[in-house]
């Protein structure tokens, strides 16, 4: 997707002049263009472009190819919507790369690929796109924080609440605006607890408060924290 744009930069001495080599720039690639506007600025020109992708979308029909094209396009949305925020990840957003996987509903990775499925890939950017924002973080952290390599014998279920956990507290606590989400009552209930903690933060400590905890808590804490598939 292409968006022609012509960008026009304030100079310090009140002059200003075009940027003739940003006139066509990939809408997937907006942050070339973000040094140079305001808040209210960079809102306008993301929301055409999320609009400029859908309607790509609907003009080119639902098949697969172009579905697959048009999540790959999503995928650079967010990460350049995260890079704003986060920027110190570049390098991080970079390395997963994304791969089809039907058989979810969500995301997923593996440490070298992000997987999704691309109907609901779509449908969840036409509602909620920062929505989306926060499911790719959220599997980009399990990478950083060795999740999926440091398990060892622990119990897999277990392990995988307690690694959403910590990377769910670790996203609340960016505050970031991006990533804002309500807090329910037993997810502030968890964070006190966390921050009591004399012993750090980190999956490993938490797993061993679940591996003491009552069944039925542990589902409610499953249900609360769960964003992305464990699968692969």
């Amino acid at each position: 997707v292409i968006i022609k744009l012509t960008c026009i930069v304030n100079l310090d001495d009140g002059s200003s002049t075009s940027i003739s080599d940003a006139e066509y720039l990939e809408v997937s690639d907006l942050r070339k263009l973000y040094i140079f506007i305001d808040d209210d600025e960079k809102n306008l020109l993301e929301e055409l472009a999320k609009n400029m992708i859908l309607d790509s979308y609907y003009n080119n029909g639902f098949n697969d190819q172009y579905t697959t094209i048009v999540s790959n396009d999503i995928f650079k949305f967010i990460k350049n919507e995260l890079y704003m925020e986060l920027r110190f990840f570049d390098v991080a957003f970079s390395e997963l790369i994304p791969q089809v996987d039907e058989t979810i509903e969500t995301m997923s990775t593996d440490g070298n690929c992000i997987f999704f499925k691309p109907e609901h890939m779509i449908s969840v950017f036409k509602k909620n796109s920062k929505y989306l924002d926060r499911l790719f973080l959220h599997s980009v952290l399990h990478c950083i924080f060795s999740h999926l390599w440091v398990r060892g014998e622990r119990d897999l279920f277990i392990w995988g609440i307690a690694c959403d956990i910590i990377v769910e507290y670790t996203i609340d606590n960016m505050e970031k605006e991006i990533l804002k989400r309500p807090l329910s009552w037993l997810r502030m209930q968890v964070y006190e607890k966390i921050d009591e903690n004399p012993d750090g933060i980190s999956a490993a400590v938490i797993y061993r408060e679940l591996m003491k905890t009552d069944s039925e808590t542990v589902n409610r804490l499953h249900m609360e924290f769960y964003t992305d598939t464990h699968k692969h």
